[in-house]
């Protein structure tokens, strides 16, 4: 298109690959929108709008678009992983990704979360833990131990149950039945420090890609940083008593 032409109408618009849905379209001078949603995560779509300049001439314009699932996060999750970038120093050199549902520190985070904050009309799988809500906070986890149903329906009551805190007390949910698992983490859902360490674990990794140089000014040094990260792994290593 010349700088003098502009875009007068969209003849068709296609997404390449199943999943991605395309919606309404407009025009802004030589800018073509179009709504999409829907698509697979982690999948790349081509998106082809085919056009007619105000010059009659038909162009076929193509853009590409990856799709990530970027589930929001619960203000707990937000600031465990808040404090696991810091922990870690995932913006330093070899950095670790975060921004995503399952870019690696979240799926990290994940990987070490303890237990949820127990959820109304919700389907858990056997051997899940939960706390109680911040209302009923007793100090105590529990363990989904069995269904009281074999029905499709298994899942927590729409009102909290009664908490005991006897050891091994068995709680009826609605259909499912949980099992008092000992003494909560003080609060905190996740494990961060075992988080910390595979983080650390994984700048490791990636530093062993690298090589070293120097030049007249600066030099890097890849076993360095190697070492460095084994070392910060190192303090968040579990200490156990026998």
């Amino acid at each position: 298109m010349t700088a003098a032409e502009t875009i007068s109408s969209i003849t068709s618009v296609v997404a390449s690959g199943a999943g991605l849905t395309v919606g309404s379209t407009a025009i802004s001078g030589q800018i073509v929108q179009v709504r999409l949603s829907a698509g697979t995560a982690a999948t790349e779509y081509i998106v082809t709008a085919k056009i007619v300049t105000s010059t009659t001439s038909a162009l076929e314009l193509e853009g590409r678009l990856w799709v990530e699932d970027i589930t929001t996060l619960s203000a707990a999750e937000q600031a465990a992983l808040d404090e696991l970038i810091i922990m870690v120093q995932a913006d330093v050199c070899p950095t670790l990704d975060y921004s995503t549902a399952k870019s690696e520190l979240r799926v990290i985070l994940t990987k070490h979360q303890r237990a949820s904050v127990w959820t109304l009309s919700t389907t858990y799988q056997l051997g899940v833990r939960v706390v109680p809500t911040a209302a009923n906070r007793n100090g105590h986890r529990y363990r989904l131990l069995n269904y009281t149903t074999t029905a499709t329906d298994q899942k927590s009551d729409v009102t909290e149950p009664s908490w005991s805190t006897s050891r091994d007390a068995q709680i009826t949910d609605n259909h499912v039945v949980w099992i008092e698992d000992g003494w909560d983490w003080d609060g905190n859902l996740w494990d961060l420090n075992a988080a910390a360490r595979e983080g650390w674990l994984a700048k490791a990794a990636k530093s062993t890609g690298r090589v070293d140089f120097e030049t007249q000014s600066i030099g890097v040094s890849a076993s360095q940083m190697y070492d460095h990260c084994i070392s910060q792994a190192n303090k968040y290593q579990s200490a156990y008593c026998l």
